[in-house]
């Protein structure tokens, strides 16, 4: 039996013709894909912590592609993922420049609550 649900982000349809449910290590992971890409403030919701939710990635698209950028993006998404995401722990948040790419390499390695299973969550953020 799952211990973690959420409704399917990009609202596909089940056989049932439902919005799908993701379960466990996939509800866990558009989690941390949402706290990354969200803008900060932008979670609907009433309280001060929802206005502090999200990393806010838009202004690391638009700094500069340096190593000093990658570790403040680094740094945010770990305290953020901290904050929000209290079903993971934390292990590794590892960011890489990448100057002939244009991008940002983003590495999150995690266990989720309850397991010693390490778990990587991966994922690009194109330079705009």
């Amino acid at each position: 039996m799952a211990d973690f649900y959420d409704i399917d982000s990009t609202m596909q349809l089940n056989a049932l013709g439902d919005i799908a449910v993701l379960s466990d290590g996939d509800a866990i992971r558009q989690s941390i894909r949402s706290i990354i890409i969200s803008v900060t403030g932008f979670r609907p919701g009433v309280g001060v912590a929802n206005e502090k939710y999200g990393v806010n990635i838009n202004k690391y698209q638009f700094a500069p592609l340096t190593q000093f950028t990658a570790q403040s993006l680094s740094e945010a998404i770990n305290r953020q993922l901290t904050i929000f995401e209290p079903r993971i722990t934390l292990q590794n948040v590892h960011v890489n420049s990448n100057t002939i790419e244009k991008t940002f390499e983003i590495e999150v390695t995690y266990s989720i609550e309850g397991s010693t299973e390490k778990l990587t969550f991966r994922t690009v953020i194109n330079q705009l």
